[in-house]
């Protein structure tokens, strides 16, 4: 499952259309206008047992919410984490389209459950991660 990449793929391009088109947003506004963007696409079937379910701004965190549509998804929730997780860090850290993220300090919080609601996992991704 290598699906997260997409969705920091946007958000990136999305925050550095905003610093370009709008001046210089806060931290702030550039969380809510990705939320915002983000969630007009949502449900959004990010691979064969991921969904994109929810986007929303929480105080410059930006929450992401999946769900993972597998019956065993309780079960291999550790080492679905772990994937996961590594992809995430390594996209939001050395993908230079997440550039503009990085230097903002914004941070993604992926929150994963399975099909019942049931929570999973949640990974977050912000600059103190990123290494030179």
């Amino acid at each position: 499952m290598k699906h997260s990449k997409w969705a920091l793929f946007g958000i990136a391009a999305l925050c550095a259309g905003m610093l370009v088109g709008c001046g210089k947003p806060s931290k702030e506004q550039v969380v809510e206008m990705a939320a915002k963007e983000l969630g007009k696409n949502v449900p959004q079937q990010l691979d064969s047992v991921t969904t994109l379910t929810k986007a929303e701004a929480n105080n410059g965190t930006l929450n992401l919410y999946y769900t993972i549509s597998r019956p065993d998804a309780q079960l291999h929730a550790a080492e679905a984490e772990m994937g996961i997780r590594s992809n995430i860090i390594e996209q939001y850290c050395y993908n230079d389209q997440n550039k503009p993220m990085r230097e903002m300090g914004i941070e993604v919080q992926h929150n994963y459950t399975d099909s019942t609601g049931a929570a999973l996992f949640t990974i977050k991704a912000d600059p103190s991660q990123c290494t030179k």
